[in-house]
């Protein structure tokens, strides 16, 4: 049974791309896009970046939406098809909780990172009416769950904290705030994802 759905990427605004680009810290070198949906993570491309796509059923057009390629894969189920130290940069963005065994692909980014390159990870929060709202969804995470996830396969973690209410934020101008939203203690519960930032060590 298929159990990997295409990611909230669909619906992404440009401020919300802006955002995501902003939290990886990346103008340059190659950045893959783990769950790229329609590409709307591409729509604020640094033009020094090359960034890659994995998607399991792609709609996407390709070079128009700013990627350089997008992999057609079930993800979980094999292995990434790039190269050790590829990405200087990755975002998983509303993937981990769809798969059975999410540890396995946070190793296969850790693989595919390069040194020193950071990754961007969101995850739903463990509340019943947010995880199981997608009957695709197999688990939700408090935020020392996400962290443990991240760094048993190597990577440092450097922030996690609660965001989402991206086309609220679109419209009123202020995707670029919403981290700090979301670390205000009488709104945490407006929030439904927690986000992860870590960086694969120096070698």
């Amino acid at each position: 049974m298929n159990t990997t759905p295409s990611t909230c990427s669909y619906s992404m605004h440009k401020e919300t791309s802006l955002l995501y680009w902003k939290l990886l810290d990346t103008e340059a070198g190659s950045v893959l896009d783990l769950g790229s949906g329609m590409g709307g993570f591409g729509l604020a491309k640094p033009k020094d970046v090359k960034l890659y796509g994995v998607e399991r059923d792609s709609a996407i057009s390709v070079k128009s939406q700013g990627y350089e390629k997008i992999v057609t894969m079930e993800i979980g189920k094999e292995k990434l098809p790039f190269e050790d130290g590829k990405f200087s940069a990755i975002i998983a963005r509303d993937i981990l909780e769809h798969l059975e065994h999410p540890w396995l692909v946070v190793d296969e980014l850790y693989r595919v990172m390069q040194s020193g390159g950071v990754l961007v990870c969101s995850v739903p929060k463990p509340d019943p009416k947010i995880v199981w709202s997608d009957y695709t969804h197999t688990r939700g995470f408090t935020s020392g769950a996400l962290r443990s996830l991240v760094e048993n396969s190597g990577f440092e973690v450097s922030d996690i904290f609660l965001m989402s209410g991206y086309t609220i934020a679109a419209k009123l101008g202020i995707s670029k705030y919403l981290p700090l939203i979301g670390r205000i203690p009488i709104l945490r519960n407006l929030f439904c994802s927690y986000h992860c930032i870590a960086r694969k060590p120096l070698s």
